[in-house]
Parts: C-alpha cells; sequence; structure tokens
C-alpha cells in the first residue's frame, strides 16, 4: 500500500536498504533491499526518494547481471563454509542438502528477477534511460 511505503520513506529506510544492496552483509539481505526498494519504487510518491539515491540504479543493474555468479561464488560453490543462518532461512529448517541448493538457486533468481524489476520502474523515466541503454549493460 502506498501509505506505508510512504511511511517507510519518512521513517528513512532509503539510507539502510542502500546499504544492504551495496553487500554490505550477505546477498539474502541484498534480495531482501532490492526488493524492498522495488516496492517503494513502483509508487510516484514515493519514487522520487528512491531516485534520489543516484547508486540505486547502478547497484540494481549490476546485481542483475552478476546475482547468479554471487550466489554461487558465496554460497553454492562451498558446500563446508555454508553458514547455517542461511541454510534454515533457506528451507525454514525443512529438508537437506539438496533442499538448500535448490532455494539457494531459486532465491539467486530472485535477486536477478527483482533488481530487474527495480531496474523496471527507472525505465519509464526518460531521464535514466541513457543510464539503463549503456552498451555493458
Amino acid at each position: 500500500m502506498e501509505e506505508f511505503a510512504e511511511t517507510a520513506v519518512n521513517a528513512r529506510v532509503i539510507p539502510a536498504l542502500v546499504e544492504l544492496l551495496r553487500g554490505k552483509l550477505t546477498w539474502v539481505e541484498q534480495r531482501v533491499a532490492v526488493q524492498a526498494l522495488g516496492h517503494l519504487a513502483t509508487y510516484a510518491s514515493t519514487f522520487p526518494a528512491v531516485a534520489n539515491y543516484g547508486e540505486i540504479l547502478g547497484l540494481s543493474m549490476q546485481l542483475s547481471t552478476s546475482s547468479l555468479e554471487i550466489v554461487y561464488t558465496h554460497f553454492y560453490q562451498y558446500f563446508d563454509r555454508r553458514l547455517s543462518y542461511h541454510c534454515d532461512l533457506l528451507t525454514r529448517g525443512m529438508g537437506g542438502d539438496e533442499m538448500v541448493s535448490w532455494k539457494a538457486e531459486e532465491w539467486a533468481s530472485q535477486l536477478q528477477c527483482w533488481s530487474l524489476q527495480l531496474i523496471n520502474c527507472f525505465a519509464f523515466k526518460p531521464e535514466f534511460l541513457p543510464t539503463i541503454f549503456k552498451p555493458d549493460f
């Protein structure tokens, strides 16, 4: 609901979400941050607050192209170094190693999709098109 988005913006949630989007903690928190910022960016009343943080678009573009690699290198690749917190979070304590791996792939896909959804919010504003239409993206 738009009124909740406005309340969140007024509570200054965006700077904290940007920190998480940068990867200050882990890819799991990046996933949460990009989803939350995507919700805030969908409303006309809160989009300007999101857009004021110029790095959000660049970070979401970077995440959309590297999310699968991030999850692979920081979680999937090293079975023995997986944080139990992440494993439990992914599966809610249910299932074994195969379920954890399957959920990690699903969450990596969500990270990519939600990054693209956030980029899409910017794509409807002509002033952001030059940033989005860079050849390396």
